[in-house]
């Protein structure tokens, strides 16, 4: 139980200094700056992990676990429909 929270604390940290950089950048400045660190090379990688989280994707990841494992791919899928919902809510919301 100890791991878990001395884990926990980090990953907050991260995720509150994650959260709060639009606080502090408006939106052209950070779009500015992430794409002034643009890499030719990492573009290909980059567009291909993107890819990954394409809803479709995602649908053929949980159908396959599901058959193996009923449990964890629903979890898997509510946990899916769940971020869609919080990420849309977040996106209205700023």
């Amino acid at each position: 139980m100890k791991s878990r929270i001395t884990m926990a604390i980090p990953l907050g940290m991260v995720i509150g200094l994650l959260l709060s950089i639009p606080i502090y950048y408006n939106n052209i400045a950070l779009f500015r700056w992430i794409n002034g660190h643009a890499n030719a090379l990492l573009d290909l990688p980059m567009g291909v992990l993107s890819g990954f989280g394409d809803g479709l994707v995602i649908a053929l990841v949980v159908g396959v676990v599901m058959f193996y494992r009923l449990r964890v791919g629903t979890a898997a899928l509510l946990a899916f429909i769940a971020s869609g919902i919080i990420a849309q809510l977040i996106k209205r919301s700023f």
